[in-house]
């Protein structure tokens, strides 16, 4: 089993702002939502999945996409922001913090191709989609920026938490987090992490998902959660489930 990351950046986006003046901070806030939307609608088109690592990058989950669909999909993109350029370098590995250094390793300056190396038979990858159980309780003790403050506060926690165990979490808006799973050891990493933030007023739910795809992955994580929500008030209920 094995993980393909694509990453995307926005090459010289730090001399390219500078040229945009001082009042440019809008301008660069509608791109990056704008290039981001770009970016998963092509991918998850082919089966992938974006996440925003910092607003002017994104690491892609490309299971099943070779070199000729990365350049593909990019090259639609590119057309529509002829202003900025973009470089995109791919790599794969057992773990997904393996395989985004390897993409990283692939960096080979600005130009318009994409670099690196693209498994043939990668197998299923695994995505766990989790969420704070009963969010909507603390909304009368907390304002919402408090609530953010906290949600932030859990995802450095849990980003910290799986990077040392070679998986890689995102949050994605909301209470929601997705984490691109190593699944040497996801089974037990779930299990300590929950051990390790149960104290805190937050408690989370995880779905997992696994497929040959990073949509169908997810697709399958969300489908545990939801599943999950189903069975509060039932004798099976369980804080971490993956769907059949």
């Amino acid at each position: 089993m094995s993980t393909q990351i694509c990453i995307i950046t926005i090459a010289g986006y730090g001399p390219w702002t500078l040229e945009l003046g001082s009042d440019r901070e809008h301008r660069l806030q509608s791109l990056q939502a704008s290039l981001y939307g770009q970016l998963q609608d092509a991918f998850s088109a082919c089966g992938g999945l974006v996440f925003q690592n910092r607003a002017d990058e994104f690491l892609v989950l490309t299971n099943g996409m070779s070199i000729d669909d990365h350049t593909r999909v990019l090259d639609g993109v590119r057309a529509k922001f002829a202003h900025i350029t973009l470089s995109a370098t791919v790599g794969y590995a057992d773990a997904p913090l393996d395989a985004s250094r390897a993409a990283n390793a692939a960096l080979s300056g600005v130009d318009k191709g994409v670099h690196g190396s693209t498994c043939s038979d990668c197998g299923d990858v695994a995505i766990l989609h989790m969420d704070v159980d009963g969010l909507s309780a603390h909304r009368t003790e907390l304002s919402p920026y408090e609530i953010t403050v906290a949600i932030y506060g859990l995802y450095a926690e849990m980003s910290s938490f799986f990077m040392a165990r070679g998986s890689l979490a995102f949050f994605m808006g909301g209470d929601n987090f997705m984490i691109i799973a190593n699944q040497n050891t996801m089974d037990d990493d779930i299990r300590d992490f929950f051990k390790m933030t149960d104290s805190g007023r937050l408690l989370l739910n995880c779905g997992i998902g696994r497929g040959p795809t990073a949509r169908s992955a997810a697709a399958n994580a969300t489908r545990s959660l939801d599943d999950i929500r189903k069975m509060r008030k039932t004798d099976k209920a369980s804080r971490i489930y993956e769907a059949p």
